[in-house]
């Protein structure tokens, strides 16, 4: 059997219905969770303006938002940013707009910030989309700012095989359905499928499956030496607990099959240079 998955169309759009994958996600649970991190980073870099890229849903971007900064929210699925208008509205400073991270933001050096959450990196076909992705995102950094890219840590997913992280009930086109959500991973890759079952006939109401990267980690920081980040201006972070810093990936990094969540902050000095070679060797 071969260790590559079948090659997908070039897209970096996380396809899943808006309405399912809100019913998915216990928002108020996870924004808790997560917050003080960002509160902690954001005040680390007086953080006043925003970019979140991959934005989903935008409930990052909305909570960002109603700490009084200025946000732009990007997602390449039009369904996601016609929900998140709908869901949190477009008052002054939320401004949402469907682009891809392939696509570099118009204003160079323009946001204290660039964020890009979910593991939504992972979505990239392969470290080269990686790569330019994390120089668009970089680019639109300022100096002094900093990008921050969230991973799932896929080393906790044994090769080979399927795990079911979630399971639970939604309201699914007027009837009540059963959700699953699975992990399969193998070898670089990785397939995340969404399951919806109508438990009373029994049938399947609904299937999708996306592919991730499980080196969109590595890629990254392969790309952050291309662009002259200095190693000391790259912090990998677990768990959204800024007390625990690993060492970055690599033959002699920290395991890091304890951490779930990878949280990689990449800060733009006034020295680095914004100058990428395409050099495919060096990112793979």
């Amino acid at each position: 059997m071969s260790d590559s998955l079948p090659q997908s169309p070039e897209k970096v759009s996380f396809e899943i219905p808006p309405e399912l994958y809100e019913k998915l996600i216990d928002w108020e649970k996870r924004l808790a969770h997560e917050a003080p991190f960002y509160r902690w980073l954001f005040d680390r870099f007086a953080v006043q303006r925003v970019l979140d890229v991959a934005c989903g849903t935008g409930h990052h971007a909305a909570l960002f938002h109603s700490w009084g900064l200025v946000v732009e929210g990007a997602d390449a699925s039009p369904a996601m940013i016609a929900f998140a208008k709908t869901r949190f509205g477009e008052p002054p400073g939320l401004t949402w707009l469907v682009r891809n991270f392939l696509s570099r933001h118009p204003q160079s050096e323009s946001f204290d910030a660039v964020v890009c959450l979910g593991n939504s990196l992972s979505l990239a076909r392969d470290p080269i989309q990686v790569a330019e992705a994390v120089q668009n995102m970089y680019a639109a950094v300022r100096k002094g700012g900093c990008l921050l890219i969230h991973f799932l840590n896929f080393a906790r997913v044994p090769d080979r095989s399927t795990t079911w992280q979630k399971v639970g009930t939604v309201l699914w086109d007027g009837r009540t359905c059963l959700v699953l959500k699975g992990l399969h991973r193998l070898g670089q890759e990785a397939l995340v499928t969404f399951v919806v079952v109508d438990p009373h006939r029994p049938a399947i109401v609904q299937s999708l499956t996306e592919k991730m990267l499980c080196t969109a980690l590595e890629s990254t920081v392969k790309t952050a030496s291309c662009l002259k980040v200095a190693p000391s201006a790259i912090e990998l972070f677990m768990d959204y607990r800024p007390g625990e810093k690993l060492a970055l990936p690599g033959p002699s990094g920290e395991h890091l099959e304890r951490a779930q969540d990878l949280l990689l902050v990449i800060r733009k000095d006034g020295t680095a240079s914004t100058a990428f070679r395409q050099d495919s060797a060096a990112i793979r």
